[in-house]
């Protein structure tokens, strides 16, 4: 992997603010209101956060909005206390943060931190099943398993989830 190459996949596997790389990372969507009297626009900060700054960047989104999403004669109010309401470490998808908790768990593992790993696999977990990661994460040691042998396994099963992907693809 080419030095570029390398920096853009630890982009994708660090906080967009703060540089962080733990299994707190979401992809997650910051909605922000501001108005000018008779228009109220619609904006939003999209990108990969740690828990800690996915609460900074809405903190400062719903600053925005208050004060300056309410002026708007048609829409500020009701924008602006959507806004307020909601959740206070931005809109974290399901559909997009599973999938990236599954890469972002591998990306860990192989960097040595199998509790991390451990960590962002369970979550992805909570948002969709996947029956192929808890095998996985039944495999994943408590104590003292050597890291390139869960490394083998996760590709075997990787290997495997491809290979039946495949099948399904083709008989469909």
């Amino acid at each position: 992997m080419s030095q570029g190459d390398e920096t853009m996949v630890n982009s994708l596997f660090s906080c967009q603010r703060c540089g962080r790389s733990n299994s707190s990372l979401r992809v997650a969507v910051f909605p922000y209101v501001f108005s000018a009297v008779i228009r109220t626009f619609e904006r939003a900060w999209t990108g990969i956060y740690c828990r800690r700054c996915r609460v900074i960047k809405m903190t400062k989104a719903k600053l925005i909005s208050a004060l300056l999403g309410w002026w708007g004669i048609r829409g500020g109010i009701t924008r602006t206390l959507g806004v307020m309401r909601e959740p206070a470490e931005g809109e974290v998808s399901a559909e997009f943060n599973a999938p990236y908790l599954r890469e972002l768990g591998a990306f860990l593992l192989e960097g040595g931190s199998s509790s991390e790993a451990r960590h962002a696999w369970e979550a992805s977990l909570e948002l969709q099943p996947d029956p192929a990661l808890e095998r996985l994460l039944d495999l994943l040691p408590t104590m003292g398993f050597p890291d390139r042998v869960i490394q083998t396994e996760a590709e075997d099963l990787q290997s495997e989830k491809a290979r039946h992907e495949e099948q399904v693809a083709v008989k469909g």
